[in-house]
């Protein structure tokens, strides 16, 4: 992942141009983590959106520019893990009588059953 550390350094300070360009640096980088964790590129381009906020939010946080790719990549990580909990608990306790196909896909890539 490729950025700009001038960039991230303007964005702490509060510059919204500079964090867009970021956004603009990585974002193709986050949403192919995202779609391959995932396997849904729909619920993919939610989890890419919910880092972004997260990560504009809380980017005066952040106490090393140099870390930025690390840190926003934990917040995708993190929210992965959200949307894949989620994923199981609707099969858990499931709405509809079909699986989600999403879901499916993730556990058939994830758990592949042995037939022995």
């Amino acid at each position: 992942m490729k950025y700009t550390v001038d960039k991230v350094i303007s964005a702490k300070k509060g510059d919204k141009e500079a964090f867009s360009q970021l956004y603009e640096e990585i974002g193709l980088d986050l949403y192919k983590m995202a779609v391959y964790t995932l396997g849904n590129k729909d619920d993919a381009e939610d989890v890419v959106l919910e880092t972004v906020e997260a990560a504009y939010k809380g980017i005066k946080s952040l106490r090393d520019p140099n870390r930025f790719g690390a840190w926003i990549m934990k917040i995708l990580s993190n929210k992965c893990k959200a949307k894949i909990r989620e994923y199981v608990r609707q099969s858990a306790y499931p709405q509809t009588d079909a699986c989600d196909a999403s879901l499916s896909a993730w556990l058939a890539r994830n758990f592949r059953l042995q037939s022995e």
